[in-house]
């Protein structure tokens, strides 16, 4: 995935299978440069050792062993949100360059990522078939999505159509499906069990699915500041002062409410791959590498 840097007209930001990311300036040139040494830690920046350089990347972001799926950055422009093939959900400090949160999804892989238009809200989704949305201020998860019938692979808010009170947004899906909702917290149908106040793991060696090989010893690490060693492509991995981030388990069906939609429609003939809101229609894609383009209906007059 690529994607410009927002109010920016010359750096951009490309993710990458390996788990790596990288800010990149269209006016730079490009020249091979080697990766730095892969730490074992849970995010990891290199920068190059003069500021002034002419070549890229601009910053090189170690985010996971697995591959980067989608991005998204926070309306506010201050907040980066990033899912992937590990199953998981990071939110970073963009400007402060800090993983903040780690949520971990229901079941296989994040596909997509989407903020609301005011940064209260984030949607996902990916192989257990849901839509989910999560609280970016309470850092929680809201409520699941359920009705499509295959692999989620586009999220998206209706910016004409959210308020502080009630949300409408959209998903595509490979079961070729367009399917809408209507969002509301008050209005959300609780769990006949009540939720359990889950406490979270702060510790990533007590995480086994941050870590490749063996089994992990259960013993907790110093959190002290990130040091890093230099890279052969004369890239200084920058040194950061970070506490660990919060990681929020999986809740189990029981303990988090339901939304049903309200309009499902085929709208592709073959698996759908994203969707668009514009402010005078709507984007869907395929697979097949179909462009539709549907329009808004028109305001009563």
């Amino acid at each position: 995935m690529v994607k410009w840097l927002p109010d920016s007209e010359h750096l951009f930001m490309a993710s990458f299978d390996d788990g790596s990311m990288m800010i990149l300036d269209k006016e730079r040139e490009d020249q091979s440069f080697s990766l730095p040494d892969i730490l074992k830690e849970h995010f990891q920046i290199t920068k190059p050792t003069n500021k002034n350089s002419r070549h890229n990347p601009v910053a090189h972001w170690r985010v996971s062993d697995k591959g980067i799926t989608a991005f998204a950055f926070s309306p506010n422009r201050q907040f980066i949100c990033i899912v992937g093939k590990d199953g998981l959900m990071r939110t970073i400090d963009y400007t402060n360059e800090r993983l903040c949160d780690v949520f971990v999804s229901y079941y296989g892989r994040f596909l997509c990522v989407a903020w609301s238009p005011d940064g209260n809200y984030i949607l996902t989704g990916g192989q257990d078939d849901l839509v989910t949305i999560w609280s970016f201020k309470e850092t929680r998860i809201i409520a699941r999505c359920q009705g499509h019938r295959s692999w989620v692979t586009g999220v998206a808010f209706d910016p004409l159509h959210c308020d502080d009170k009630a949300y409408r947004f959209a998903s595509v899906g490979e079961d070729c499906k367009l399917i809408l909702w209507d969002f509301s917290v008050n209005a959300l149908h609780q769990p006949k069990q009540s939720m359990n106040r889950l406490s979270v793991l702060r510790n990533y060696s007590e995480m086994s699915f941050f870590k490749k090989g063996d089994a992990l010893k259960k013993n907790k690490r110093k959190r002290s500041s990130l040091l890093f060693r230099n890279s052969t492509s004369e890239l200084l991995l920058h040194q950061q002062q970070q506490q660990l981030p919060t990681i929020h388990p999986a809740l189990k069906k029981c303990q988090v409410p339901f939304l049903q939609p309200i309009v499902k429609q085929t709208i592709h003939p073959d698996p759908c791959v994203d969707i668009v809101y514009r402010m005078d229609s709507i984007v869907t894609t395929d697979r097949r590498g179909r462009i539709r383009v549907w329009s808004r209906p028109q305001p009563s007059k």
